[in-house]
């Protein structure tokens, strides 16, 4: 297994569920009433981390937060989203994409047929060994979507996906962000910290008893709206965590 440091700007991820412009004093302001006193939020401590979600839905809000060893004040040091789905994905991991302090990561290894990488929202609390396959809790955010028309010679129920960096075959793409092919199996609408989503069941391998089926969220002013039975393409950031 590989292991690298690279630190990635999330923004991007951000820019897609909000919709609108610099989402940064969005965040700051959902991550000061996140961690207020008496808001309702959880967490999870692991040495000198403290993993804090929303708790308000499906899609929750998460920050990562650090205290230094020499007993300086916490430090917000990643907010990303977060889910607890009940779709868990087979992974043996082949790359580790660690951020410098340690707290996050991207993870990249061979589920199913095809290789797949994903964000680790956990990953402050793993400790990953070679050759050892984990079962990863996993969900997605639309980067853009499209509707489909497959060739009649496809099955009607064709579904498909690739890791965009291989893909593209440009070792620059994200390691977490994937070109799926599927189709909509149910359509919810979900309130995001003041934004509507809409959450899509999408199914992207049929492997028998582990399909590779999660929740999308996707806001429908940056990506469209689509209904059950549309045909859909297009590409996801995939986040999740491997139950410890």
């Amino acid at each position: 297994m590989e292991i690298r440091t690279i630190d990635s700007d999330r923004t991007p991820i951000w820019q897609r569920i909000f919709g609108d412009g610099d989402p940064g004093a969005r965040l700051e302001g959902a991550v000061a009433e996140l961690l207020r006193p008496g808001s309702g939020s959880a967490g999870v401590v692991h040495g000198a981390w403290c993993h804090v979600v929303d708790r308000r839905g499906p899609l929750m809000l998460s920050a990562l937060l650090h205290r230094p060893g020499n007993g300086g004040p916490v430090e917000v040091r990643s907010v990303h989203p977060y889910s607890e789905s009940g779709y868990l994905w087979p992974l043996r991991l082949q790359l580790v994409e660690r951020s410098s302090d340690g707290g996050t990561a991207a993870v990249m290894g061979k589920s199913g047929p095809a290789a797949i990488g994903l964000f680790d929202t956990m990953h402050f609390r793993s400790r990953y060994e070679d050759d050892v396959e984990y079962s990863f809790q996993v969900s997605g955010i639309a980067l853009a979507l499209q509707r489909e028309t497959l060739p009649e010679t496809y099955a009607a129920d064709f579904c498909g996906y690739g890791s965009m960096r291989l893909v593209s075959l440009d070792p620059q793409q994200p390691a977490d962000v994937i070109e799926l092919h599927s189709v909509v199996q149910a359509v919810q609408q979900v309130d995001f910290w003041g934004t509507k989503l809409t959450r899509y069941l999408l199914t992207i391998a049929k492997l028998g008893d582990a399909d590779l089926t999660f929740d999308v969220y996707g806001n429908d002013e940056v990506v469209g709206r689509y209904a059950v039975g549309d045909r859909v393409a297009g590409h996801v950031w995939v986040f999740g965590f491997a139950p410890m």
